[in-house]
């Protein structure tokens, strides 16, 4: 990890209260060991907070880093009205990723609401798989990153009140699907309710399967200990740090 000066390259709300922030940095960015799923502290402008705020990488490239912000108090307020130029200082990359084996052929990506954004990069940090992406969000207001998914995967988009695409949960539509997929992993990030869901799906089906956590936190770098989460290993119960220690987790090893 390493923190860089960045300036604002591009801030633009794309939903509802969700802000595609882009930051381009003069110094290039280690790209050698990113992999989805992995995240940022980012300086939050203004002095509107003293801490800095985690978000998920949603997409990275030498010289510019993206995110995914959802409008959630007065730190992600300032970020939205950030303006075109703005230095902001951001640690990256941080945590751990989401990891594909090479016997890891057809992957299944499956996220709801703003847990799309870290599964996205995934299909870049490995190109050469074949994906089958899941994604679920509120209703039409909150739908958002269809078209960047569905040029690199076969892709099912669904709304809880059916107001864009399929009614209904994308855990549902991907069970209905699991026997013509047949895939090799399952990564998955969303809200709690959902996650749990899709990690008895993976279980249940003998599919190997990772998450990331929407877990808050503090330090970001494993100090402060906020975003500790139950896990189980070899039979006996841990408390892990999901800054340090994921945000990535086995769905066997992680108490949801």
């Amino acid at each position: 990890m390493k923190d860089y000066l960045t300036t604002v390259k591009s801030n633009e709300e794309i939903n509802d209260g969700i802000l595609k922030l882009t930051l381009e940095s003069k110094e290039p960015f280690d790209l050698g060991s990113f992999r989805g799923g992995q995240f940022a502290h980012l300086e939050v402008p203004d002095g509107a907070s003293l801490l800095r705020r985690p978000f998920g990488i949603y997409e990275i490239t030498e010289h510019t880093v993206t995110f995914l912000i959802a409008k959630k108090g007065a730190g992600t307020d300032s970020l939205f009205k950030a303006k075109i130029g703005t230095e902001l200082k951001v640690i990256l990359s941080l945590g751990n990723g989401f990891k594909l084996e090479e016997s890891d052929k057809r992957v299944v990506l499956l996220g709801a609401g703003m847990g799309a954004a870290p599964l996205y990069p995934v299909m870049s940090t490995y190109p050469n798989k074949e994906y089958f992406t899941f994604l679920g969000f509120r209703d039409k207001t909150k739908v958002m990153c269809v078209e960047d998914f569905s040029t690199k995967s076969k892709t099912v988009v669904c709304t809880d009140d059916g107001s864009y695409g399929n009614k209904g949960f994308p855990t549902d539509y991907l069970k209905a699907g699991l026997d013509e997929i047949k895939p090799d992993v399952i990564l998955i990030c969303g809200p709690h309710p959902f996650m749990k869901i899709a990690q008895r799906i993976a279980i249940d089906n003998g599919i190997k399967a990772y998450l990331s956590t929407e877990q808050r936190m503090g330090c970001g770098i494993g100090a402060c200990l906020v975003c500790s989460c139950k896990t189980v290993k070899n039979g006996e119960e841990h408390m892990s740090r999901v800054c340090a220690d994921g945000p990535v987790f086995d769905v066997k090893e992680i108490v949801l």
